[in-house]
């Protein structure tokens, strides 16, 4: 799955980038289809990037866990709880 929404996030900035060439504004065919493309991809793509940021972030929290500071692991742990949350919210 992975995978899959890697490469429709990849064609959702290939397809962004498309829209933006002359050649395709000028071309009103090529231009509706393209956007259409592209307001199809947007959610899938968008949420696809919130999720992986989740993703950095809970190891961002993680590695702030084994840190020699009581009071680091103790924000860590409360980040890591709340992150946990999010991507169990963002999976559904």
């Amino acid at each position: 799955i992975r995978t899959r929404l890697e490469r429709l996030a990849d064609r959702y900035e290939e397809v962004g980038r498309t829209l933006a060439t002359p050649e395709v504004a000028s071309d009103g065919d090529r231009f509706r289809e393209a956007s259409m493309e592209y307001a199809r991809l947007e959610p899938v793509a968008l949420a696809w990037g919130e999720f992986r940021s989740l993703e950095r972030q809970a190891a961002e929290a993680a590695a702030l866990g084994a840190d020699a500071d009581p009071e680091m692991r103790e924000l860590a742990e409360l980040e890591r709880t709340d992150l946990a949350e999010r991507l169990g919210a963002a999976e559904a």
